[in-house]
């Protein structure tokens, strides 16, 4: 069981929820439908909250909250099952590294991980430079997608 609050989950969750179908709907180039993507974020926040509140191993609610993100897509946002796999992944990957950045410079500036994280609201501060590198690697990779499909109708590559 991973603990998460609903301030958590509130703070943190729907914030993160509504940026990885923003992201979802980019790197498919979906037209952005905002009440779906608001819909999509909710139900999985309030889903993922439900999802961490069982008696699973760490990483299990991982797997759940992405094969939920991926079906919610597919229903509620209409992207092809293809579309919405892959590209799933890859924003949880995303995810993963801007997180892993964040601990490391959170480390290398001295502070104590565990003592921090104890804390909801700290949790959910110090948390928010991730979000940040994964609205900027969302745009570098929409960027280098754009630029290839460019080339590509251009017959270039």
């Amino acid at each position: 069981m991973l603990k998460v609050t609903l301030i958590e989950s509130i703070l943190r969750g729907l914030p993160e929820a509504i940026l990885f179908v923003w992201a979802i709907y980019l790197l498919t180039q979906t037209p952005m439908k905002y009440t779906k993507i608001m819909l999509t974020a909710s139900i999985s926040t309030f889903i993922t909250f439900i999802i961490r509140l069982l008696p699973i191993n760490l990483g299990i609610n991982s797997i759940l909250s992405l094969v939920l993100l991926i079906y919610l897509n597919i229903k509620i946002n209409k992207i092809s099952i293809k579309q919405s796999l892959s590209t799933t992944i890859l924003v949880f990957i995303i995810e993963y590294i801007a997180e892993m950045i964040n601990i490391v410079i959170l480390q290398l500036l001295k502070f104590d991980i565990a003592k921090l994280f104890q804390n909801p609201i700290n949790k959910v501060l110090y948390a928010l430079p991730s979000l940040v590198l994964l609205i900027i690697f969302v745009l570098i990779v929409h960027n280098i997608k754009i630029k290839y499909l460019s080339l590509k109708s251009n017959n270039i590559v």
